[in-house]
């Protein structure tokens, strides 16, 4: 019965994260005329978890800003580090310095 609890919370979260997510990609791109994109690149060099791994995260630009946003049902102290080493990667590949969100439903 523990598993299907389990299961269960690891669902809730799942559909919690997509939920958030489209609402900010619906409020911020119709209401502040910011794009929204799904950021996906191959790291090579292992600058994020020091591996080469595909990394992805959302990005919101408008006409003078990048921001790389973070969307987790549940926030650790690892995904500070992750997000700094997301923003690292992508100055190296874009010559942006984004500035950086994390949403949570629970922190």
């Amino acid at each position: 019965m523990t598993l299907n609890f389990q299961l269960l919370g690891a669902r809730w979260s799942i559909l919690n994260e997509e939920a958030v997510r489209n609402a900010l990609r619906g409020l911020l791109g119709d209401y502040f005329n910011a794009k929204v994109d799904k950021w996906e690149i191959f790291d090579e060099k292992g600058i994020v978890y020091s591996v080469p791994s595909l990394v992805e995260a959302d990005v919101l630009i408008t006409d003078s800003e990048h921001i790389l946003v973070e969307i987790k049902s549940h926030v650790r102290k690892s995904d500070i580090t992750e997000l700094l080493r997301m923003s690292e990667l992508y100055k190296a590949k874009t010559g942006v310095m984004p500035k950086l969100v994390i949403v949570s439903t629970t922190i």
